[in-house]
Formats: structure tokens, C-alpha cells, sequence
């Protein structure tokens, strides 16, 4: 397979395919004997794993180590599962990290279809993954007092740098402006 075609199966870009090559990431792809590049089934293989890792979250510099170990073959073992049980803890680790921010995303969420019992079960569980986030726990506050429409504070206007770096308010905002609607020009947030 060229890496055209190579680039459009996995929706990568042909730089990507040939900078993962030039780093290790894949092995060298066999040549035609034009010296075109000609992606079989092994290095196909290869670019789905990675595609697969680096989607997942997977720090580079360990898919470079692990291939290199794969390649060396036996008795690398123990350090490739080693390189994986790293990841993995990462990875969880960066989840927890966005637990809290997921659970009041889902709050809101349920909170605008009228869910107020679970919107206030997501918020809850948003206060207790960070406990030190004002935000959620004034939210908790107004859905547990106030069974009115949800607005969160400064989502009345939207401006091009909505939410500003919070994760959880960009979401927000992101879903109030698709389900806002246009009053003199102006989105506004619609509960």
C-alpha cells in the first residue's frame, strides 16, 4: 500500500507516517525497488498501535522505547510490560484529573433536561472529586435551593473566549451557544 493510501486508511498525514518511521515509532517500511514506500501488513500493524496508544494518551517517548525493545525480541519483556503498567498508571491518573470536571459537565447536562435529582447526584460527586472547586460547589448550592432553570454566572453573554481555560465551563459554554439562541445579534444562554 503507498503511503497515500497509507494516509487515508488510518487518517494520518504522510509527514506523520514518515516522521513515526524516521523516530522509531515504526520499523522501516519495505521499499519498492523505486525506493517507494510500500506499507504492508506488519507495518500497518504498527501504525494501528500507535495510532491506537498515542489516542489513548500514550507519551511518545514510551512508544519509541517499547518499539525499540519489541524489536530487539526476547528478553526485553519484563521492561515492555513494565513501559505499559507506567502508561496505564498515567493515564488513570490523568482521568482522575478530569473526573470532577466530567461529573459536572454530565450535571449540567441532566440539570437542563430537567433531571434535578441526578444533575444534583453528578454535581455531588464533582464536589467530592474536587473538593476545592468553587464553582461546582456553588452549583451544588443553587440546584440544591433553587429548582429554576440553571444559568451559570457570565454564561448570559458569550464572547469568542467563552469559558476562558476551564475545561468544564468551555463545554458548557460550547453547548449553550449550540442550543442558545440569537437575540440582536448575541447568543445567549437558554435554559
Amino acid at each position: 500500500m503507498t503511503i497515500a493510501e497509507t494516509s487515508k486508511k488510518y487518517g494520518l498525514t504522510a509527514g506523520t507516517l514518515r516522521y513515526y518511521e524516521r523516530i522509531g515509532l515504526i520499523p522501516p517500511v519495505p521499499r519498492t525497488k523505486g525506493g517507494v514506500r510500500n506499507y504492508d501488513d506488519a507495518s500497518c500493524g504498527w501504525i494501528e498501535l500507535v495510532r491506537c496508544m498515542r489516542s489513548a494518551g500514550v507519551q511518545i517517548e514510551a512508544l519509541i522505547e517499547y518499539a525499540s525493545l519489541y524489536r530487539q525480541g526476547e528478553g526485553t519483556e519484563a521492561r515492555r510490560k513494565e513501559i505499559l503498567v507506567e502508561q496505564r498508571a498515567q493515564l488513570l491518573d490523568r482521568m482522575g484529573e478530569r473526573g470532577g470536571e466530567w461529573n459536572f459537565l454530565k450535571g449540567t447536562i441532566c440539570y437542563r433536561r430537567g433531571w434535578v435529582d441526578e444533575a444534583r447526584r453528578y454535581y455531588q460527586t464533582a464536589c467530592q472529586m474536587d473538593p476545592g472547586n468553587l464553582e461546582y460547589r456553588q452549583t451544588l448550592n443553587y440546584v440544591e435551593n433553587n429548582r429554576e432553570g440553571y444559568r451559570p454566572e457570565g454564561y448570559e453573554v458569550f464572547t469568542t473566549n467563552c469559558g476562558g481555560n476551564n475545561l468544564c465551563a468551555r463545554m458548557a459554554c460550547f453547548y449553550a451557544v449550540c442550543m442558545g439562541f440569537n437575540t440582536c445579534g448575541m447568543r445567549m444562554f437558554c435554559c
